[in-house]
């Protein structure tokens, strides 16, 4: 009997250690999503104007020039969403291919299109820049990031 009595307190105890780290491992995961990264900017350049976006966790900034104009300066919130969906495409991003993917489209190279990069800033300090590709065409790896941040600026 005392031996039953002492298998049951094991495995109540057991049960208990195995439920505290499976939630400690959820809550590791859950931090570590959300802060993969720092800042994400995309920028559209041509000739005759630039518009920028940068998203951080608590602030979205945006920055649009037009030539002979002053800069049009907007800022909202960054909602909690949007951020957790943001580091959700990332973390399924490969980051050492990120600066190597060619545009599928050129007409920005002849004014047809605005130049576009999107710069990622991680949190351990590492920055990825995208190659330039035309607005609205991004290289297909890049497709879903850029659909959510063009979402954002049509907010």
């Amino acid at each position: 009997m005392k031996i039953n009595y002492i298998h049951k307190v094991f495995a109540v105890l057991f049960t208990i250690s195995l439920l505290f780290s499976c939630e400690s491992s959820k809550n590791a995961t859950r931090i570590e999503t959300d802060d993969l990264i720092s800042k994400i900017t995309i920028n559209k350049v041509t000739l005759g104007n630039s518009f920028e976006m940068t998203v951080a966790k608590d602030k979205t900034e945006f920055v649009e020039t037009t030539r002979g104009e002053a800069p049009s300066k907007n800022a909202s919130k960054t909602e909690s969403v949007d951020w957790v969906e943001l580091n959700r495409i990332v973390s399924g991003l490969n980051l050492t291919e990120f600066e190597t993917w060619p545009a599928p489209t050129q007409e920005r190279l002849h004014d047809g299109a605005r130049a576009t990069t999107i710069t990622l800033e991680m949190t351990d300090k590492s920055a990825y820049t995208s190659l330039p590709f035309d607005e609205g065409k991004p290289p297909a790896e890049l497709q879903n990031l850029y659909n959510h941040l063009e979402s954002l600026v049509n907010q």
